[in-house]
Order: C-alpha cells, then structure tokens, then sequence
C-alpha cells in the first residue's frame, strides 16, 4: 500500500518421536513457548499502573501533563508551505474526526505514557486500506514479542484472553488470534495496528521510563 502524505494536519488548541501428551501440558508447553517470545519490561507494568491509585500527587501530575498535551480540542489547519489544500481532504478529516474524538484517545494514552512509559492507541481501517477509527490501548496489558508484533493478555472471568496487534504501517497480513502471518486471514480476523506514543530511555528502548 502507498503511503502519501496528507496536506492538512491536526493542530492542537490550548501497544519424527511421539508420546502422549496431556491437555494441560500441552497449555504449559505453548505458555512456555509463548514466555519466551516476549520481551520482558524493565519493570512489572502493571505495577506501574497501580502506583496510580497508591499515590495521589503523582496521579494528578500525570493526568495534568496528559490532559495539557492532548489540549482542549483540535481544528484542521494546512501544512506549512502548502499553498492549495485540497478541499477533498479538509472534509474527509473533517468526517474522520467527527466520529473519532482525538482529546479521548490521545488523553489516556499520554497518561499510559507519563505512568508507564509508553501510550498506545489502536488504528483500525477500512477495506480499502484507509483509517477508520483510533481507541485507546491499555499499555499495561501488552507486551511486544520478538516478531515486532505486540500481544494483549486480559482476564476475562479468570480465563486470560491473548489477542495480537502490529505496528502502525506494518504491511505484514497477521492472524489476531495466534500472531502468525496468514496472507489469506479473513478481514475480520486480522491483527489490527498500534500507535506507540514513548518516553525513551537508554536502558528502556523497548518500553520507554515511566516519569
């Protein structure tokens, strides 16, 4: 797919042997296989996240950055040295973000990011390849595996629920279910892509220094 860049932007307002095997060693030896394809943190992310509840200040400082930089609203303004912006374009972005509200997604991601230190937020398209929606990703969930794709673990009633996602631009056809590539993987059933908003650190490339 080729990219080509728009002439408007956003400007802001002030993730051979055989043997019988038992089910459950079956879960463990795919567990075990699945640990060692994820790069580990620095630190225990959701512990990150829990510092949240346990430290009041530090909560209102990193919701008062978040809340500043994603601003008070958005309005659509030309790229510098553009001298004709295409009208075409101005009322698709008009579109997109009347249903697709940035200062909700951009908000809770920069606080991932600031408690964290990273954000993310999930880009989904339309069948012709053109973003459709961006949500918020909960950073503490996800994990980015040696692949380059980033795995999402949530509890659901006690059963932990895995679910793949690549990096935003990644052209790699990607099973949702199992992060493998699968050129031929339904629409509906492909890995959907991820925004990284990060606070790099040296010692942290991977998943950035909370604040």
């Amino acid at each position: 797919m080729k990219k080509r860049r728009g002439t408007f932007c956003v400007a802001v307002a002030k993730g051979g042997e055989t043997r019988e095997v038992q089910p459950s060693q079956v879960k463990t030896e795919e567990q075990s296989s699945l640990n060692d394809q994820v790069i580990k943190p620095r630190y225990p992310l959701g512990e990150l996240a829990l510092l949240l509840d346990e430290n009041a200040e530090h909560f209102r400082c990193c919701s008062l950055k978040a809340s500043v930089i994603a601003g008070l609203g958005h309005s659509i303004t030309p790229r510098d040295q553009v001298e004709s912006p295409s009208e075409e374009e101005r009322t698709r972005l008009e579109e997109f973000l009347a249903e697709n509200d940035l200062t909700a997604v951009l908000e809770p991601s920069w606080l991932d990011r600031e408690a964290i230190g990273f954000g993310l937020f999930e880009v989904r398209r339309d069948l012709l390849g053109e973003v459709a929606r961006i949500k918020h990703a909960p950073a503490k969930d996800f994990r980015l595996t040696k692949t380059v794709t980033w795995l999402q673990t949530v509890n659901q009633g006690g059963v932990p629920k895995k679910t793949w996602f690549k990096p935003f631009g990644d052209e790699r056809i990607i099973r949702a279910d199992d992060g493998h590539e699968a050129p031929d993987c339904p629409w509906d059933k492909r890995a959907t892509e991820l925004v990284i908003l990060q606070a790099y650190h040296p010692n942290s490339p991977i998943y950035g220094q909370p604040d």
